[in-house]
């Protein structure tokens, strides 16, 4: 399943990667399969993919450039909403009315995520620093 979703990930994701100076690290499947995750690094951090099958959810963590690929639960990693949303509060309703009527694709997920790093990039950076 990993080399799969490493292909769209770097489709979709080739010219932030090219600008930004990431360089594809690994891919590591954990629970039999279901959850692939695509490690990238740049001189300014890490960024770390990841699929769950069972979920059908896509999304990314953003890392220091000193976090580990495999503890992620170490502090080091926070998931790129996290970083974006970093006081703001949203109501229920507001998180309710971002929950799509359908699935999204994995296409659609990563065009999504990357529209978000682009964006937001050098503003993700410095919430890195205050971790």
């Amino acid at each position: 399943m990993t080399s799969n979703f490493q292909r769209k990930v770097q489709l979709i994701l080739a010219d932030f990667f090219s600008a930004k100076g990431f360089k594809y690290e690994e891919s590591i499947d954990f629970n039999e399969g279901n959850k692939s995750m695509i490690f990238y690094s740049s001189p300014q951090c890490k960024l770390s993919f990841y699929r769950s099958q069972r979920d059908g959810e896509v999304n990314c963590l953003v890392g220091t450039i000193g976090a580990g690929n495999i503890d992620l639960d170490s502090g080091k990693w926070l998931f790129l909403s996290s970083l974006l949303s970093e006081g703001k509060d949203s109501s229920i309703e507001e998180l309710l009315a971002a929950v799509p009527d359908s699935p999204k694709s994995d296409e659609e997920q990563l065009c999504e995520i990357e529209i978000k790093l682009r964006q937001n990039f050098d503003e993700i950076v410095k919430g890195l620093i205050k971790m």
